[in-house]
């Protein structure tokens, strides 16, 4: 399997309220399937979310842990949040422990902890906050993000 590098947006929507603004994208995902005898190309449609932050928080990744990883504790040494029980599904990367901190308010955990969706990706770089999923766009989707972006 080979994922298309071009993460090009083909469409961009800029929400705008008088205290939040945000952009969502619609992405074409394009996998290549290299087999034996056969190849196959598939592409789908995913939204995405960018919306810029008041502070410079640097690098911050945010991810559920799956079951799997629960079991193993893979990564646990690289999870800055080791004390905080109440955060402990998820896996934190940050390029700084105190801004990483100062990012996850328990407005901002709770938000996190509540969208319903186990497989978002969530990275941070300076002010700039990304958000998505890779599944393929559905107008369930595509509200769960803005109602997010808008949240957080």
């Amino acid at each position: 399997m080979i994922e298309n590098p071009d993460f090009i947006p083909q469409i961009c929507y800029l929400v705008d309220s008088e205290n939040n603004s945000f952009y969502l994208y619609i992405v074409i995902r394009t996998i290549h399937y290299n087999r034996k005898y056969s190849a196959r190309t598939q592409e789908f449609l995913e939204v995405w979310g960018i919306k810029e932050l008041d502070e410079n928080f640097e690098y911050i990744s945010i991810n559920k842990k799956k079951w799997t990883d629960k079991i193993a504790g893979i990564f646990s040494s690289f999870n800055i949040n080791i004390k905080d029980d109440d955060f402990k599904d998820f896996y934190v990367l940050g390029s700084d422990q105190f801004k990483t901190k100062n990012f996850l308010s328990p407005k901002r955990k709770e938000t996190i902890k509540l969208f319903p969706d186990k497989d978002f990706k969530l990275e941070i770089k300076n002010n700039i906050l990304s958000f998505g999923l890779s599944k393929k766009l559905s107008l369930a989707r595509a509200l769960q993000i803005s109602k997010f972006l808008k949240d957080i």
